[in-house]
């Protein structure tokens, strides 16, 4: 017992050591390669980290809520030359390795308590991000990861070297991250918080469905608030998380085709496969002030494949018909598919 809780303590604070220097985009190269090397020797490493990093993003977001100082949330360049802590009375000090482990390496209990203990205080400032109705948006997170904003979506990132921390309001978006760069990104959904220091991963967040963790490439964590023990999913390509209020988390693999198909709304189209069409009426509906209406429940369960232009309604509805022996009638606001 004594052995195995030794063990626990020395990931958890190795995962906090980790985290403070990803945030700081502190690593160098020979560092990066050791810290891959430690992530990839076992499962409890990775679910150790996304904890400690959850803990950050936590403290940031309790710290934000006190009211501003331009004067105690100076930037770090502002620190005395010779790299010098400011005094006490200046505002709270910035985190470093020692303060962050002052709890004895227990990254579960940092994530709880959060870190404004330590005097954590947020840098740079957060830039809030959106898309229009059928409007998609890349931004590049600086120089080792990108995020694309599907339809209807809005973000607010901070980044901390290179370090970049989401928080996902509503909608969807995809994270590309290079791996051995020391970038990561981590996307917090206020139940849970999906981390990755290298693939590609899709997040989304909409009140028609449960939240859906989507990765085509890579590794990505994903930290459940929900609970008590803040339970960590590894998960890995081609693997698709939904975590239903209530019920257990799902992962399902998938293929590789699945995958691509279900990304293809960065190319501006959606596929399906023996969709129902009440269901493509509903993902359309996420792209279009155009609604798709089925005239009843019959003609709604029948299903249709193929590969169509998001921001064209009328003419989906025109193809499925014509597919179904069916046909269509024009209204400004809406179309719909009836017998």
């Amino acid at each position: 017992m004594t052995n195995e809780r030794e063990a626990s303590i020395d990931i958890s604070r190795r995962a906090a050591e980790l985290a403070v220097s990803f945030d700081a985009g502190s690593l160098s190269g020979a560092d990066l390669a050791e810290a891959e090397a430690w992530l990839q020797r076992d499962i409890r490493h990775r679910g150790a980290l996304a904890r400690a990093q959850a803990g950050l993003i936590h403290s940031r977001r309790a710290a934000a809520v006190g009211t501003f100082d331009s004067d105690r949330h100076r930037p770090t360049d502002s620190l005395p030359v010779g790299g010098e802590e400011p005094d006490a009375n200046d505002g709270p000090l910035m985190p470093t390795r020692r303060r962050f482990m002052a709890l004895g390496g227990s990254a579960a209990a940092m994530a709880a308590v959060g870190l404004v203990a330590f005097g954590l205080t947020p840098i740079g400032s957060t830039k809030a991000y959106a898309t229009a109705l059928g409007e998609t948006r890349v931004i590049q997170l600086g120089e080792a990861a990108r995020m694309t904003l599907n339809t209807d979506s809005r973000v607010l990132v901070k980044t901390r070297g290179r370090s970049h921390d989401v928080v996902l309001e509503h909608g969807e978006a995809l994270f590309e991250v290079v791996s051995g760069r020391g970038a990561s990104v981590l996307v917090d959904t206020g139940a849970s918080v999906a981390s990755s220091t290298g693939g590609s991963f899709a997040v989304r967040k909409t009140q028609d469905m449960p939240l859906q963790v989507l990765v085509q490439s890579g590794d990505v964590s994903l930290t459940d608030r929900t609970t008590q023990s803040g339970k960590a999913i590894h998960l890995t390509a081609n693997q698709r998380m939904i975590a239903a209020s209530g019920t257990e988390d799902t992962v399902t693999p998938l293929s590789q085709d699945t995958v691509d198909h279900a990304l293809e709304w960065r190319n501006g189209l959606l596929a399906f496969e023996d969709e129902t069409l009440a269901d493509a009426a509903r993902e359309f509906a996420r792209y279009s002030n155009i609604s798709i209406e089925v005239s009843d429940p019959s003609v709604g369960q029948q299903t249709i494949t193929g590969l169509f232009d998001s921001r064209d309604p009328r003419g989906f509805a025109q193809s499925a018909a014509l597919s179904l022996g069916m046909r269509v009638q024009n209204y400004p606001h809406a179309v719909r598919i009836k017998p």
